[in-house]
């Protein structure tokens, strides 16, 4: 998504020549050199324009409503993306402050426990916000039901992700993991990291959680249920600069 200026919100579409060996194309390979170089295959791509921004960072697509919810770190703006309920395609955008304009908003998340809510952070704030999007209309401001402060000496929450009571948060500013139960915030934990902890995944099958730090190389490997940390480097050959992490499958043979 490419921010432009708000009043000339658009589609456009892109053609893109791929390769004819290219994952999941569904033409038949060509049989030899001569037929490979004559074919090509289109796909389209719609991109739709945000309001102006410098950062604009995560999204959230809501579950029961046709609402897609982005971040905009620069402004501290949350956008609500507005869908059609047949074709998914966006047919409104408008942005809302959420909190002060330096605030720096970043992470969003779905809650389960607060169902209809997002978890948010603010970043140059240091809070973890809880938040009614206002889904039943665009033109509804969100809301923030609850803020919650950054303990200890924790600094910068980036990501924020729910699992069951608590939450787990990225400290870019202060090199640290947060744990902290969103039920009694008293009840909380900080991880030491390198510089600097971007994203938090869980292991789908061993619980463990894992936090990319992109200036480090390294991947922390976080056990929740001894509170013991360890450091994954990341092989050369496989580039470095870690930023995102998903969690994987969770079958027989997946990778740890």
């Amino acid at each position: 998504m490419i921010p432009v200026n708000r009043r000339s919100f658009h589609r456009g579409l892109v053609l893109t020549t791929l390769a004819p060996a290219v994952v999941g194309c569904t033409q038949a390979a060509p049989t030899s050199h001569d037929q490979a170089a004559s074919v090509v295959h289109r796909r389209s791509l719609t991109e739709y324009a945000l309001p102006p921004a410098a950062q604009t960072h995560e999204l959230v697509k809501l579950p029961d409503a046709p609402v897609v919810l982005v971040s905009q770190q620069s402004e501290s703006q949350l956008v609500k993306l507005w869908l059609d309920p047949t074709t998914e395609q966006v047919i409104g955008v408008q942005a809302f402050p959420l909190g002060p304009a330096d605030a720096m908003l970043h992470g969003l998340a779905l809650s389960t426990r607060h169902p209809g809510l997002i978890w948010a952070t603010h970043e140059a704030g240091n809070r973890l916000l809880l938040v009614d999007p206002g889904a039943a209309r665009l033109d509804t401001p969100p809301r923030i039901v609850r803020e919650i402060n950054v303990p200890g000496d924790g600094r910068g929450p980036h990501y924020v992700g729910e699992y069951g009571d608590l939450l787990w948060v990225s400290l870019k500013g202060s090199d640290q993991v947060l744990t902290i139960n969103h039920t009694d915030p008293r009840q909380y934990w900080l991880y030491d990291a390198k510089p600097h902890p971007i994203f938090v995944a869980r292991h789908p099958q061993t619980g463990e959680f894992y936090a990319s730090q992109d200036q480090a190389s390294l991947i922390l490997r976080i056990d929740p249920n001894t509170r013991t940390s360890t450091q994954l480097p990341i092989p050369a050959e496989h580039g470095a600069t870690p930023v995102a992490l998903v969690a994987g499958p969770a079958g027989p043979g997946s990778p740890c």
